[in-house]
């Protein structure tokens, strides 16, 4: 991850995963051209990244209503990969990375 990018959320969350749940730390930040979602897993060190264009980045925050901590709840580590939960309080969203 770039140094130069401006961080907007980072808090510790316990979110839901293949089998199971997990303590992990969350990050949204920007950068030039991307909005990041950077979560890190406590126990394992085990890192994953998403990288979204600022226009698709803004359509997702908008349906959000501009709470990332929102977002945060509804992110999902399956296996390797770092999904949105696109199922919450706000209705269903589909966005593609």
């Amino acid at each position: 991850l770039r140094e130069a990018r401006i961080v907007v959320y980072r808090k510790g969350k316990i979110l839901d995963k293949t089998y199971g749940k997990g303590y992990y730390l969350v990050e949204f930040s920007y950068d030039h051209d991307e909005f990041i979602v950077h979560v890190s897993d406590i126990d394992t060190s085990d890192e994953y990244v998403k990288k979204i264009s600022r226009p698709k980045a803004h359509a997702l925050i908008k349906f959000y209503k501009y709470d990332y901590d929102a977002m945060a709840d509804n992110l999902m580590v399956d296996g390797n990969e770092l999904i949105v939960n696109k199922m919450s309080k706000f209705g269903s969203y589909t966005v593609e990375f």
